[in-house]
């Protein structure tokens, strides 16, 4: 076998594994186990979703309550709007009403005092769901967070590679739709290529930093975790018995 081949079957797929659990146990850990901070708004939404989010004791701060979610989500409309005479609709009935259904009979808690809250991190991805009308939401925030942290542990023993493969590309297809790729088309390819200014700047390494990441997870689907995995030692041992047993039929 020449260079190229190994290269291509044993080096890069072992490397690609590598790299992935890497990048997704430390990412699926922080999800699973640490918090994020949320402005009122944001809190607002979790809270209507069914998620737990506490108040910090300070108020809210410049900086990390919006900056943790992409400029989509900041953009995104008031859990409250104003009705007839001056008052504020519940965000289940604007949510209603912009579907062009009838206001919900229930009605839901106040919106939250303005201030920074706290949630598990995974919830950054329950509100990005939550704003593309994504069914549970809450529910895929939790599998996103799963499937990282199991996915990249098993990813590094090369343990059901092509399955976890398979979901953390899918995951990594979704993150491009719901984050980096829509900042990319706001803030226009050729600004983000040219680096106008840090944002642009941010948006260009998240974009190719997870189209990386999607790439690599494809190809370990595609081409399977190399020879140094559970994998090939579980079921490459198995074909190849099957493969001599075949050739002693053959000969006998």
């Amino acid at each position: 076998m020449s260079f190229s081949q190994s290269a291509g079957t044993a080096i890069i797929p072992t490397l690609s594994r590598l790299v992935l659990a890497l990048a997704f146990i430390t990412t699926g850990y922080a999800k699973l186990f640490t918090a994020a901070q949320f402005n009122a708004e944001q809190a607002t939404v979790l809270r209507n979703l069914g998620v737990v989010v506490s108040a910090e004791d300070s108020p809210v701060a410049a900086g990390p309550a919006t900056d943790v979610l992409p400029v989509r989500l900041q953009q995104a409309p008031s859990p409250t709007q104003p009705a007839e005479g001056g008052e504020s609709a519940p965000v289940e009935a604007v949510d209603d009403l912009r579907q062009g259904e009838e206001p919900s009979a229930a009605v839901s808690e106040p919106p939250l005092a303005e201030g920074t809250y706290k949630a598990q991190r995974l919830h950054q991805v329950t509100l990005l769901c939550s704003h593309v009308s994504w069914p549970y939401p809450h529910v895929l925030g939790w599998i996103a967070a799963i499937t990282e942290l199991v996915g990249g542990v098993l990813l590094f023993f090369g343990f059901f590679s092509r399955l976890w493969g398979l979901g953390l590309a899918m995951g990594m297809g979704a993150a491009v739709y719901l984050v980096s790729g829509q900042a990319y088309l706001d803030a226009g390819p050729l600004a983000v290529a040219a680096g106008a200014g840090g944002c642009e700047y941010e948006v260009f390494n998240l974009l190719f930093t997870q189209l990386g990441l999607f790439v690599l997870a494809l190809g370990i689907f595609l081409t399977g975790p190399g020879p140094v995995s559970v994998d090939r030692l579980l079921f490459g041992a198995r074909k190849k018995g099957g493969e001599q047993k075949s050739a002693g039929e053959k000969a006998a």
